[in-house]
């Protein structure tokens, strides 16, 4: 009798545990992180020079989206991309290269990008990046409500030898939800003054919200 006992003991325990994960389960399930809208997306998957610094506005975009840079118009092919960041179906061709120029000339330049967000809100900026050993250092993120005056946000980041995400939580930023004019820029700074191909570059740049 003992033994029939501690066996249908043994059962309701079991039974109850497994209960209780599923539930725990369920739980966590149920409050998991909503998936987040991609306003825009940038791939950069091209190879030759594409207009001004290399840009392909290859756009993925539910909104109006556009992208600029200061740089200085560069004649030489993008470096190979990554699939960190990326979107399907686009492929991990090409990235955007930004070079410091003869000189240095592109340290304090920008490639500043705007997207309509009307109706959006919690906004989240993301993209991979890496340098050569004299490339940007010191890149500086910043935001704009008004598309015109730009504040930085965070501290500088200073991308590795390999690629990396950076992303950017703007969720508790006032004024770029449900905003037409939201912008946002990197200023490029501690680049090569000697060798005019070190570069930064920039890869599956996309833009989230609710």
């Amino acid at each position: 009798m003992g033994s029939n006992r501690t066996v249908r003991y043994s059962r309701r325990t079991f039974l109850t545990q497994s209960l209780i994960a599923l539930s725990l389960f369920v739980a966590v399930v149920a409050t998991a992180a909503p998936r987040r809208d991609l306003l825009a997306y940038w791939a950069f998957n091209c190879f030759t020079t594409c207009g001004n610094a290399n840009f392909n506005p290859e756009t993925v975009s539910q909104s109006t989206a556009s992208m600029s840079s200061s740089f200085e118009p560069d004649a030489g092919a993008n470096e190979s991309g990554t699939t960190l960041n990326s979107v399907s179906p686009y492929e991990a061709r090409a990235a955007l290269t930004l070079r410091a120029g003869t000189g240095g000339i592109n340290n304090g330049r920008d490639v500043t990008w705007r997207v309509d967000a009307s109706g959006a809100s919690g906004l989240q900026i993301s993209f991979a990046t890496r340098r050569s050993a004299g490339g940007f250092a010191s890149n500086q993120f910043q935001y704009s409500s008004d598309g015109a005056t730009f504040v930085n946000f965070g501290q500088p980041f200073n991308p590795g030898s390999e690629y990396s995400v950076v992303s950017f939580d703007l969720r508790h930023v006032r004024g770029l939800g449900n905003n037409p004019s939201a912008a946002f820029r990197i200023v490029f700074q501690s680049g090569s003054t000697i060798n005019a191909g070190e570069y930064c570059l920039i890869d599956n740049l996309e833009v989230v919200a609710k």
